[in-house]
């Protein structure tokens, strides 16, 4: 087995390419300096692409930097599934090359913090109680019981857990339904709360039945809801600053997180909109593939090819479309709790969003209001209903 410093100099020679092979394709692309003799030096890109922006891996300290790596690497093979691995052949390689790709590039420039910072993910047992779903209370508004649960996510994924939060509520002959809301991914480093993601669970499929359709319906049509304290100045901007344009069901998911974090004992949050060695894998793999298949016929390829293409052409729509709907889903929040503080400087300056979680008193809308309650009145397993 290679070294772990042979390794990373692999993997930084790799990455100026923008493909790290692994036994299967993983894309990732920087450039990489290191002090040498008390000076940096500079490796810059062996292939270019355009529409890319290229972070720069600083070492300051190589040997203190793999030692930070083998440390990851003890702890992070051991919590992830031999599944995490499939069709890799250095799982090493793999393992380095996933967790250098949820840098930021303030990440770059201080590799041996970040690394410290997700080995502090993988060992947090802050919310260990909802490894197994935990029903947290009934909501009046909606009708239904809200279900909480704690989920390792697969090694590929932005954080080694997501936050699975799903209405519940059983019919007269004791079927239950559920309506699945966006899965929240953060991690926790002490009393820190660092938010990534919150996307739709795409393997989760809906019933499709009466039972469950209905209900579906049910709890969509409550969840407008959100936008009772909403001005009609609000409601007019539609510049990057309005917070009119977001899912309710990610404001809600996210509302619910908070409020257990805060119950838990975290109530400082940082949200990350931007993750750009994933956006710069997007626009290498369609470039990339679309390089390799330009000679190929087969018409197994026509729909992957008509994929590749609409990525490629509209990569920049779709990303921008993500992250200001991950930030306005947290101005959102700031906007309806006064005792929830967003650091709107931090965003300019850093590109990483401030949330300071003091108290949810005074939420001038009553559909968060409830549904932060239901994650700061928890009893750990006792069930009330808010009245």
């Amino acid at each position: 087995m290679k070294e772990i410093g042979d390794l990373l100099d692999e993997i930084n020679y790799e990455a100026r390419s923008g493909m790290i092979d692994c036994g299967l394709k993983h894309w990732l692309y920087y450039t990489s300096s290191i002090v040498k003799d008390r000076e940096y030096t500079f490796n810059d890109v062996r292939k270019e692409y355009e529409g890319v922006l290229v972070p720069c891996l600083r070492i300051a300290n190589k040997d203190a930097l793999v030692d930070k790596i083998s440390e990851y690497l003890d702890i992070a093979e051991s919590f992830y599934d031999e599944l995490d691995y499939d069709r890799v052949s250095d799982i090493h390689k793999y393992t380095i090359a996933t967790l250098f790709s949820n840098m930021t590039i303030d990440d770059f420039n201080n590799p041996d913090m970040f690394i410290k910072r997700r080995i502090a993910f993988l060992q947090d047992n802050t919310l260990r109680h909802f490894n197994v779903p935990r029903d947290i209370g009934y909501s009046n508004i909606f009708d239904a019981n809200i279900e909480v649960e704690l989920r390792k996510e697969p090694i590929f994924m932005e954080t080694p857990y997501g936050m699975y939060i799903s209405m519940i509520k059983y019919t007269e002959e004791g079927r239950k339904l559920s309506y699945p809301l966006p899965v929240v991914r953060f991690g926790i480093d002490k009393t820190d709360a660092y938010f990534y993601a919150i996307q739709k669970d795409q393997s989760e499929e809906m019933p499709n039945d009466k039972d469950f359709l209905n209900f579906g319906k049910k709890i969509r049509r409550k969840m407008y809801g959100i936008g009772t304290g909403l001005t009609d100045e609000e409601r007019g901007i539609k510049t990057i600053d309005n917070i009119h344009e977001v899912s309710p069901w990610a404001v809600i998911a996210l509302t619910i997180a908070l409020g257990l974090l805060k119950k838990f004992g975290v109530g400082k949050a940082y949200a990350y909109p931007l993750l750009l060695n994933r956006y710069n894998a997007n626009v290498i793999y369609s470039h990339e593939e679309l390089e390799r298949l330009k000679d190929v016929d087969d018409e197994i390829y026509i729909e992957v090819k008509e994929h590749l293409l609409y990525l490629k052409n509209n990569i920049n729509v779709i990303q921008e479309n993500i992250t200001d709907k991950f930030i306005r889903t947290f101005r959102r929040i700031g906007y309806h709790f006064p005792g929830i503080n967003i650091d709107d400087v931090s965003l300019v300056e850093n590109f990483v969003l401030k949330m300071h979680v003091n108290d949810g008193d005074r939420c001038n809308n009553p559909l968060l209001d409830e549904m932060f309650k239901l994650g700061t009145c928890y009893n750990y397993g006792e069930v009330k209903r808010l009245n």
